[in-house]
């Protein structure tokens, strides 16, 4: 087997076994050609790897990586003119996304953004704690020299001074391998597209240390490599695909337990949308963000938001620490419990972004006890904007693996701005009193029907016939 012919094999896999026996296949007829290299030419990477907690959340990381490359692409296409300073920035100049938003695109124009952009696919795999997950993009790409020092590296600096570009830790979509157990990546770069890189990584178990290492498959120290296009690289420029990934937690096609809702909430303003092509549930969908939705957006095969308030994004100052972005919508009370589900986590409703991807996710008791809006939390989106917060603002606020906020006198602030806008305004006052009261009158009747059940019973030991909701009884 040659490394053409395992490329377009692995592209076309889906199976666990079928993916071992294709590594043992081509390992046995190249047998002394190849070796495993650490993924950031470090034994000791596991920790680095590892650092993050949420399976769903990391392919978010690699979504945004993807979402960086077409940025890049453009930026290339565009020779850096004119010269961007953000990736909202970038959006709008290079891909025409208006400045208040994606909702002020129609869903045909976000469809087509979207499948121009990433497609991160769903595939049934070994079922939902082995799903086969496929994160493919259409930006810049990568040559084979390139590769070990960017997608394969750990901490690099390759996008450190690009402003116009989300990534900045160089360590984000590599947690992804935690929680696969293979990973094949491939990229040709769009300066020579005829020559595709590739390799596979995986944990080598402990050997000499006391932590396995993620190693990646190399022919003579370096990626193994193909000029033949597979038809499923054709459109792509780097495709990432995960086999054996592990979404026991995310079973569900939409809502809370999906890997849809989940990137709703997590890319809560994406600065470009992507397509989610689930193959497992059977339907392909534009990922546009939550804050989208909230805003009125309104994609295929999707209900459109029902709002009972909501406070445009303003700005409050933070003094040296610079100025953070305040906005919340309440949704119309119905027959889910907890509607604001549908947006973000219902137990940590308060999202904090940095170019509209989630940093930091704050908890409901914020709302109930702190903000006193009890009986609204459950129907309430907060958005806290962070991107004019000052550099030492970000730095002692977030963590890099951005699943939490860090605490201290910064975070206290802008709690403090968002206690005190969410008490000023009277709408949510006067929204808190209906939604207390239209409670209370629900546990009144609740317990009135009780009561008369209970009754009906009594009633009938006693040889009586009860119509329980007219509340009259005859003889038996």
């Amino acid at each position: 087997m040659d490394e053409a012919q395992l490329l377009t094999a692995l592209l076309t896999a889906d199976k666990l076994e079928e993916v071992r026996a294709l590594l043992d296949e081509y390992a046995t007829s190249q047998a002394g050609w190849t070796t495993w290299r650490p993924v950031g030419d470090r034994r000791n990477n596991s920790g680095t790897i590892q650092a993050a907690g949420d399976p769903a959340r990391s392919l978010m990381e690699r979504v945004t990586n993807g979402i960086d490359a077409v940025i890049e692409r453009a930026h290339f296409e565009h020779h850096g003119n004119p010269e961007c300073s953000t990736p909202r920035e970038a959006a709008e100049t290079w891909f025409g996304v208006p400045s208040p938003g994606l909702h002020k695109l129609t869903a045909p124009q976000r469809r087509k953004l979207a499948q121009n952009t990433v497609w991160l696919t769903l595939s049934p795999g070994d079922g939902k704690a082995k799903r086969t997950v496929t994160v493919a993009d259409k930006g810049t790409g990568l040559t084979p020299d390139q590769m070990p020092h960017t997608i394969l590296s750990l901490n690099a600096e390759n996008k450190i001074d690009k402003f116009y570009l989300a990534g900045a830790f160089g360590q984000g979509g590599s947690a992804t391998f935690a929680s696969s157990d293979y990973t094949l990546i491939a990229s040709r770069s769009m300066k020579s597209p005829d020559t595709i890189g590739f390799t596979v990584v995986k944990l080598e178990p402990p050997k000499g240390i006391k932590l396995g290492s993620y190693v990646y498959l190399v022919r003579e120290q370096g990626i193994l490599t193909t000029t033949e296009i597979p038809p499923e690289m054709e459109d792509f420029s780097t495709v990432v695909k995960h086999f054996g990934y592990d979404l026991d937690d995310y079973p569900s096609p939409i809502g809370p337990n999906s890997i849809y809702g989940r990137a709703q909430s997590t890319l809560f303003e994406p600065v470009l949308p992507f397509w989610l092509e689930n193959k497992v549930h059977g339907w392909g969908r534009t990922i546009k963000g939550s804050r989208t939705a909230l805003n009125g957006a309104k994609d295929e095969g999707e209900e459109e938001s029902k709002l009972a308030w909501s406070n445009p994004l303003f700005f409050a100052d933070l003094g040296e620490w610079g100025r953070i972005g305040i906005e919340y919508w309440v949704l119309e009370p119905g027959e889910k419990t907890a509607p604001n589900k549908a947006f973000v986590s219902g137990t940590r409703p308060i999202v904090l972004t940095i170019n509209g991807q989630t940093h930091a996710e704050w908890p409901a008791s914020i709302l109930r006890k702190d903000a006193g809006l009890m009986h609204l939390a459950s129907r309430m989106v907060v958005h806290l904007d962070c991107n004019r917060i000052s550099f030492d603002a970000k730095r002692v606020l977030f963590v890099s693996n951005r699943e939490e906020s860090r605490k201290g006198l910064v975070q206290n602030m802008i709690l403090q701005e968002l206690l005190g806008a969410l008490k000023s305004d009277e709408k949510l006052t006067e929204l808190e009193e209906q939604a207390r009261m239209a409670g209370t009158k629900e546990r009144d009747e609740s317990a009135e029907k009780e009561i008369r059940k209970e009754v009906a019973k009594m009633l009938r030991v006693f040889g009586f016939a009860a119509a329980v909701e007219a509340g009259a009884v005859k003889s038996a």
